[in-house]
């Protein structure tokens, strides 16, 4: 099956695939489709699954949707105040990271939907973020091969490492 996808992210019965119109939802074994979300034919860059896997939070144009996957609607819309290309959960699913088109992180509290900080001064583009497992870590990953840790509650940098000799990419 041809796919014109650019991101990926498995859920915990789907694959999601972010295309050039939405997202689509395969089986992750035979890779069938299930369903489709229509993002408004916006370009999906990035995907992160909820906790629990009925939600997705979407990264496409300037904002981060959340969709639920078992109705295919959308939940909450984000305007990230850039053009968000890479998108991270938590995984307790209380806080969501972006970065885009700014070389900066934003760390944002999903009940309170609100910004917790937004980390900046980073030397190159961020291309990759990851929570670590229990959430107290977020790594931002950029094309100057700087990895930054980040507290993943506060935002505030842990250490920051080089020494890549290429870029770091999700």
């Amino acid at each position: 099956r041809a796919l014109d996808g650019t991101s990926l992210a498995w859920g915990e019965a789907l694959l999601a695939v972010g295309t050039f119109r939405g997202v689509d939802l395969l089986d992750p074994i035979t890779l069938h489709p299930q369903a489709s979300l229509d993002a408004d034919g916006v370009f999906a860059r990035s995907l992160a699954w909820a906790p629990g896997g009925s939600t997705l939070w979407v990264a496409s144009g300037g904002t981060i949707d959340q969709w639920a996957v078992d109705t295919r609607t959308r939940l909450a819309s984000i305007d990230a105040g850039m053009d968000p290309q890479f998108v991270a959960a938590s995984s307790d699913g209380q806080r969501l990271a972006w970065a885009g088109s700014a070389d900066a992180v934003v760390l944002w509290d999903v009940a309170r939907g609100s910004p917790i900080a937004t980390p900046a001064g980073f030397a190159r583009p961020i291309r990759g973020l990851a929570f670590s497992a229990n959430g107290a870590l977020l790594a931002a990953g950029g094309t100057n091969g700087t990895l930054n840790l980040l507290n993943g509650r506060t935002g505030a940098e842990v250490c920051r490492g080089f020494g890549h000799t290429s870029p770091v990419f999700d």
